[in-house]
């Protein structure tokens, strides 16, 4: 049996959080893990989620083949304090033949090894989703009394074009919750905005509305 591990966030407002893993550019997606549960095969493993056990000091602990269970919670479960403020919990997948990508195996690996680390989850176990600050572009909005209009700019300089296109179809079409990251100003800190999203006529534009 092979594992991975999936990382969360219990902080959908930690700006240190935004700035570290998206540039207050990408999104977060919240999970139901009762459904998320729900979705494996007998053969498969799903294990927490566990709260990181966050330490001042992290003392070495001697491998015992007896007490492979106590290793591994430790190897997975404990970090320094010093990264306290992400406010982490994780899972455990585990299934069999699952390919770890090593650093010298990288150039090695083809695409069914990668598919074999990939667990496909369906739209119920999602509970929302969370755009970032600067998810859109300000050039890709424009203002009326009712709506924002939205007009992804599709060209060669915008990499980010067929995700947001991607991520804005997927919310639209499987109903699912958004809201977009937001400045509060008399605080200083990030806020949520809920918000709903229409698709118009034209293939990358969309209205959104909260």
């Amino acid at each position: 049996m092979d594992f991975g591990i999936f990382s969360l966030t219990a902080d959908p407002v930690n700006i240190l959080m935004w700035s570290y893993y998206s540039k207050n550019s990408g999104f977060i997606v919240q999970y139901d893990i009762k459904e998320l549960k729900k979705i494996y095969c007998p053969s498969e493993i799903i294990l927490g989620p566990f709260q990181i056990n966050y330490q001042n000091k992290i003392l070495p602990i001697l491998f015992d083949t007896k007490n492979i269970i106590l290793f591994f919670l430790y190897l997975t479960n404990i970090k320094s304090k010093r990264w306290q403020h992400e406010n982490e919990w994780r899972m455990i997948f585990g299934r069999e033949n699952m390919e770890t990508p090593g650093i010298e195996l990288q150039e090695n690996l083809n695409r069914s090894t990668l598919n074999d680390r990939k667990f496909r989850l369906q739209p119920k176990t999602i509970n929302k989703i969370i755009l970032g600050k600067n998810f859109f572009d300000q050039r890709e909005f424009s203002k009326n009394d009712e709506a924002v209009s939205i007009n992804l700019q599709n060209s060669k300089k915008n990499k980010s074009f067929f995700l947001k296109k991607y991520v804005l179809d997927y919310i639209i079409q499987n109903n699912i919750p958004s809201e977009l990251i937001g400045l509060d100003s008399k605080r200083f800190s990030l806020k949520t905005l809920k918000i709903k999203f229409q698709k118009t006529e034209c293939d990358y534009q969309y209205t959104m509305t909260n």
